[in-house]
């Protein structure tokens, strides 16, 4: 599913179901991978989506998210790097935090809206997983935070 229909998922959060989240981490197993509610975010299970949406209730114009949108049998690195090729952000800058996650900040503006999008490639058991960070530029630098605390703290499953 492209990046671009992010949006379109929260008009459906209100009428989803919620994912089985267990001791405060979210699990996706197709990728081998579990990652960390911050505390009052949630996980919902979007309808007709396989993967579910890491978000908060909060709204700054945008429901601040972590959206996963890519799954890759390749290592972070190059997975990240295929991925921001599809996305025409071949010159984006790739930074490596905690110990194997890799993230690539963008921005955008979106009906008028500046927003930050953050991209991470997370290791997990059976591959990488690409997931979007989003929210509004103007509350930008305490979920930039809570994304990277996120991205920073998932974790890979035995294969």
């Amino acid at each position: 599913m492209s990046v671009r229909c992010w949006a379109f998922v929260f008009l459906f959060l209100a009428a989803c179901s919620r994912p089985k989240v267990r001791d405060g981490w979210v699990h996706y197993p197709e990728a081998g991978l579990e990652i960390p509610l911050e505390e009052s975010w949630k996980a919902t299970k979007v309808k007709g989506i396989p993967l579910p949406v890491i978000h908060t209730e909060e709204d700054h114009g945008i429901q601040p998210n972590l959206f996963p949108v890519e799954f890759s049998p390749a290592p972070p690195e190059e997975a990240m790097r295929t991925f921001m090729v599809k996305e025409s952000e071949q010159d984006a800058e790739l930074e490596v935090i905690g110990q194997t996650a890799i993230r690539v900040e963008t921005r955008t503006v979106r009906k008028g809206l500046p927003l930050l999008r953050i991209y991470y490639a997370l290791p997990g058991g059976n591959g990488t997983l690409i997931v979007a960070a989003t929210c509004a530029e103007a509350t930008s630098a305490s979920y930039k935070r809570a994304f990277d605390r996120m991205a920073e703290r998932a974790r890979a499953l035995a294969p």
